[in-house]
């Protein structure tokens, strides 16, 4: 899932309507959602 969520940030970085800090905040979210996530699947 971390690799995953890697290419998407390097995806995001190409898009010219997205500022580095939307990105970073995007991808911080979504390491959020995937720790949250494999949390939530170990109980």
């Amino acid at each position: 899932m971390w690799d995953e969520i890697a290419a998407w940030q390097e995806t995001l970085k190409e898009r010219p309507d997205l500022s580095a800090k939307t990105i970073v905040l995007y991808t911080q979210d979504a390491r959020r959602f995937a720790t949250w996530l494999q949390r939530f699947c170990q109980n």
